[in-house]
């Protein structure tokens, strides 16, 4: 392919001027006035402009040559070598090995605009196979991406296709015709295969794959290097969650072991008190008349509060009741208090004169069995005839 970019200087004059502001750059394809779609994208890195950074200087296209004035020529010296003492006067700036740097050293900015504008080309003629214009974009943006700092539009034309589209197409020879059968070769006559179709699409093809080639190559080291720099990260993420989880494991642990101490802690507290509240019980109720004589001469009590206060903690329901503070609070009232006097006497005298009937009854049910003659015993019957 004979490749002309139409427009192009402005864009590299900018690409060196901006070199050091650039994060990186995007293709675009012209849809319409108004819309573009983006093709392809580079970072300004040496990781993916790498494979454009060489040292040697591309051949001129034909019609570079073709245009190239006499005096441009390069000047034979007495070996019969070119002159190379301007090849630092070119686009692409001085070679590294004129500068002094070694090729393991990083290179400057200038080389990395130079690899840019390389990157360019070399990307405009992957996709100009099959083409004979294209209109194209690029696109500058910022190191952090958020602002476009260049853009303009360029025209890629492929002189060979326009030339083989415009060259006519030769009619073919007339064949003599001969008495006999015979085979008569067709002699292809010059640039006539060029402007066969079937000719132009497997040129295009052959372009096609040179072009793959050359932009799949440069690819292959940045995509180990991602790929090392994602195992590397995951393997750092991996080491620091395994310590995260054992971490918690080990808080796990201890809060468990915690809880297990506090809890055999409150049950053993717990059944301390219940141990004390019914030894205390057993010991009021086992006391009887010597505790409450005791009570009543060591605190001057009459025996028989002492004897309500037993009766009151020996009954759990009676206990609970009392402790209730509505239930205080009626007992501080006298009238509640008569009336609960008078309904525990009442409540006495009914079972009392109850269980006085039961007994009357009883009694009354023994003497009249005792005056009641026992019945005779029944007659035996007459025997049968």
């Amino acid at each position: 392919m004979d490749l002309v970019f139409d427009d192009l200087n402005e864009t590299e004059r900018r690409i060196h001027e901006l070199r050091a502001d650039i994060g990186y750059l995007s293709l675009c394809e012209i849809l319409d006035r108004q819309n573009d779609r983006t093709l392809v994208r580079v970072d300004f890195s040496v990781s993916q402009l790498g494979g454009y950074l060489r040292d040697d200087r591309p051949p001129l296209s034909r019609s570079e040559r073709e245009r190239m004035p006499a005096d441009d020529e390069p000047e034979e010296d007495e070996d019969g070598d070119a002159d190379e003492d301007n090849d630092d006067e070119d686009d692409r700036g001085p070679r590294l090995s004129d500068l002094g740097v070694p090729d393991s050293s990083l290179p400057s900015l200038e080389q990395l605009a130079r690899a840019a504008t390389r990157w360019i080309k070399h990307t405009c003629a992957g996709f100009m196979v099959g083409e004979t214009v294209r209109d194209f974009k690029i696109r500058v943006f910022s190191a952090k991406g958020h602002k476009t700092i260049h853009a303009r539009r360029f025209t890629v034309r492929d002189l060979d296709r326009e030339r083989a589209a415009k060259a006519p197409i030769a009619a073919p020879a007339p064949i003599a015709v001969a008495l006999t059968p015979t085979v008569v070769p067709i002699k292809p006559e010059p640039g006539r295969s060029e402007a066969l179709p079937e000719a132009r699409a497997w040129r295009a093809l052959s372009d096609g794959y040179t072009n793959l080639i050359g932009l799949i190559q440069p690819s292959y080291a940045h995509l180990a290097t991602l790929q090392n720099a994602a195992l590397s990260n995951q393997q750092g993420e991996i080491q620091q969650l395994r310590e995260g989880l054992e971490t918690l494991s080990g808080e796990l642990v201890k809060l468990r072991v915690g809880l297990a101490e506090v809890d055999q802690e409150g049950r053993a507290e717990v059944a301390k008190q219940e141990r004390n509240d019914g030894l205390g019980k057993q010991f009021i109720s086992e006391v009887g008349l010597v505790g409450r004589t005791f009570v009543a001469g060591k605190f001057g009590l009459p025996p028989e509060v002492a004897k309500l206060t037993e009766l009151v903690t020996t009954s759990p329901e009676l206990t609970a009741a009392l402790q209730d503070p509505a239930v205080l609070e009626l007992l501080a009232r006298p009238e509640v208090r008569a009336e609960f006097g008078q309904m525990l006497k009442q409540t006495a005298a009914d079972q009392k004169a109850a269980q006085a009937a039961a007994a009357k009854a009883q009694a009354e049910a023994a003497a009249k069995a005792a005056s009641t003659p026992p019945s005779p015993p029944p007659a035996d019957p007459p025997p049968a005839a």
